[in-house]
């Protein structure tokens, strides 16, 4: 087979394996092959990192954070189109726990001597996370006052907080005193996040919508083997909460 020809074939076989690839480069950084507009979204967020099982001793309350974007949007056809985003999310959630575990003590005036007992620790807590987010979602306009959309996005931590209190019991009686400790996980957090997005917006004029946004993390808040420092093992808890906004189109 003539060099010329087998080159020429490997180079087509090479371009239909990364075809997928080179449409998705086309769609998000050509400006000439389809139609584009900017879209600018300012709200708020509701939500934060919430666990898979809610026990009995802890509790927990999302609180309202701000969200603002931009977005970039290809028009494809008349019923679907391409945003990639980039904005800045807070989320806060306050929290609770309660547990207990046995121990051994020491009395005050004799060393030697260990007694049995137990303890009860209350954990108080607050978080507040900032986060910069990237988007890529699809929309599909389903009639002239609904428009669906869906994707993934890809956020970076870049500042916030997870501080609170340690209350600590000994045993019953006041026989020992109790003390407080104080912690902040924030250096235990996963800094980057990957999750899904679902959301609806709805025209207002030819330039102002509203909708939301419903987003869920995919990872887990803190690392890989990394229990926070008040609590006896690592929560399983997922960044799960809605962003409402209004958005300008330009």
């Amino acid at each position: 087979m003539p060099a010329a020809l087998y080159g020429l074939m490997m180079l087509a076989l090479k371009f239909q394996m990364n075809k997928a690839f080179l449409i998705l480069i086309l769609v998000l950084f050509s400006g000439s092959l389809f139609s584009q507009k900017y879209e600018i979204r300012g709200g708020i967020s509701y939500g934060g990192p919430l666990p898979v099982e809610m026990k009995d001793s802890s509790s927990g309350a999302p609180g309202l954070g701000m969200h603002l974007s931009s977005f970039r949007v290809f028009e494809l056809n008349e019923k679907w189109t391409i945003k990639t985003g980039i904005g800045i999310t807070q989320k806060r959630v306050e929290y609770g726990q309660l547990f207990s575990k046995d121990t051994l003590v020491q009395l005050p005036d004799d060393e030697d001597i260990l007694i049995p007992t137990y303890y009860k620790a209350l954990v108080l807590g607050e978080m507040n996370l900032h986060y910069l987010d990237i988007f890529l979602l699809a929309k599909y306009k389903s009639g002239k006052w609904l428009n669906l959309s869906f994707g993934t996005y890809l956020s970076y931590l870049f500042a916030g907080y997870d501080k609170g209190t340690v209350e600590v019991i000994i045993g019953e009686g006041g026989f020992f005193d109790k003390y407080e400790e104080k912690f902040n996980n924030f250096h235990k957090i996963r800094k980057m996040d990957l999750g899904i997005s679902l959301g609806s917006d709805f025209p207002l004029t030819k330039n102002l919508s509203l909708g939301f946004q419903i987003n869920r993390s995919l990872l887990n808040l803190y690392t890989k083997n990394s229990a926070p420092d008040n609590s006896m093992e690592a929560p399983k808890l997922y960044h799960t909460y809605v962003n409402l906004f209004l958005g300008y189109w330009l």
